[in-house]
């Protein structure tokens, strides 16, 4: 999550495939930050594994 943010901070187009990472707080936590991550980056930019080759083509 931390570099996520600072990418973004750093003016970089940022995304985050969701059910690519994880927490070692557990899934409550992973929740958390994907929220987090959603109202800072925006939700377009937290995308799942299954949107990543429509992203790439």
């Amino acid at each position: 999550m931390a570099t996520s943010l600072g990418l973004f901070d750093a003016g970089f187009q940022t995304f985050v495939v969701s059910d690519g990472c994880a927490s070692s707080g557990g899934q409550e936590y992973h929740e958390a930050a994907i929220k987090i991550l959603k109202r800072n980056i925006g939700q377009k930019y937290v995308i799942s594994f299954s949107e990543l080759p429509a992203m790439l083509s």
